[in-house]
């Protein structure tokens, strides 16, 4: 629909360029445009806040809109708290065991240490009575083994000492290493869906209009408002074929209107590489075979102007 009043639009003002303009007078009709910017939600979700109304002045960085966002909000506060165990799984590896669970180990230790002290003796005075044949031989193997098994229990718990004042072998240290890089990248998924429900100006703009409000469903792409910065209002006109080749991109020209108390500066950025045609209506046989090309200027003050105001353009400032 916008394209079609464009054109329209188009071929209305170069019909009045060619009516109404006197080339020898250098005045041409002309008329105000914006290049808008739509905002669109990046998510689909119900509009939240609307911050901005229609005609108001924004800033870059100023808010434009929320979307409702509580659950974005809880599956972050979810990834953060799995990466905070994460990491404290990670730093319980690299410090070894507990505290109290090497106090633990030392009590099996120093009992084993106990038991063995105990085998030892058991085992001399069952040497000697069996030497002096108060014992059967039998009973001195049997001893034997009990301090064989007291030696064995006491190196166990030795080892278990060691190996709990160690820190995790590299492979599990690197495992835990890459479940907290993935624990981050879901934190940093979360943060990110939960930013993109808030939408900012991106530069110093107009509110032009505000197609949705507080309760009503955003759809993702689809624009909730519109912005005009001030860089994007320029004057577009038309001009015939032997004046279009006076012009260059650069040259200063004039334009003022209904009601101004002056004429003002603009320059022109842009010239059409197609001619277009006169339309066939209210003209002459001579004028519809006439060429007419269209010229884009950029406005010195643009906060004067407004998209669809008339405009006289001047070739001369």
């Amino acid at each position: 629909m916008d394209s079609i009043l464009d054109s329209l639009t188009s071929a209305l003002f170069g019909l009045m360029a060619l009516f109404s303009n006197a080339p020898q007078q250098d005045i041409y009709f002309g008329y105000v445009e914006g290049d808008y910017l739509y905002m669109a939600a990046r998510q689909d979700g119900y509009i939240d806040l609307m911050e901005v109304k229609d005609g108001q002045t924004v800033s870059a960085g100023d808010l434009l809109f929320t979307l409702d966002s509580s659950r974005q909000a809880d599956a972050l506060a979810q990834a953060q708290a799995n990466l905070d165990t994460k990491k404290a799984d990670l730093a319980d590896k690299s410090y070894g065991a507990r505290s109290e669970e090497l106090a633990e180990i030392k009590a099996r230790q120093r009992q084993a240490e106990a038991n063995l002290a105990l085998a030892r003796i058991t085992f001399k005075r069952t040497r000697e009575l069996v030497t002096r044949k108060a014992l059967p031989v039998s009973r001195l193997d049997t001893d034997q083994a009990a301090l064989n098994e007291a030696r064995a229990t006491l190196a166990e718990t030795q080892a278990q000492l060691a190996a709990a004042r160690l820190p995790a072998r590299n492979d599990q240290m690197e495992m835990s290493r890459k479940a907290i890089s993935a624990a981050e990248a879901d934190v940093s998924r979360a943060a990110t869906d939960l930013s993109d429900r808030s939408l900012f100006a991106p530069a110093p703009a107009r509110v032009d209009q505000v197609f949705l409000y507080p309760g009503e469903f955003a759809k993702a792409g689809t624009p909730v408002l519109s912005l005009l910065p001030p860089d994007r209002i320029k004057i577009r006109f038309y001009v015939p074929e032997p004046v279009f080749a006076q012009i260059h991109v650069g040259d200063t020209i004039a334009i003022s209107c209904s009601g101004c108390p002056q004429s003002y500066g603009a320059r022109v950025s842009f010239l059409a590489s197609d001619a277009e045609y006169t339309p066939p209506v209210i003209f002459s046989r001579e004028e519809r075979n006439k060429l007419v090309f269209m010229v884009e200027a950029i406005p010195q003050e643009p906060t004067r102007w407004h998209p669809g105001q008339p405009v006289d353009v001047s070739l001369k400032p």
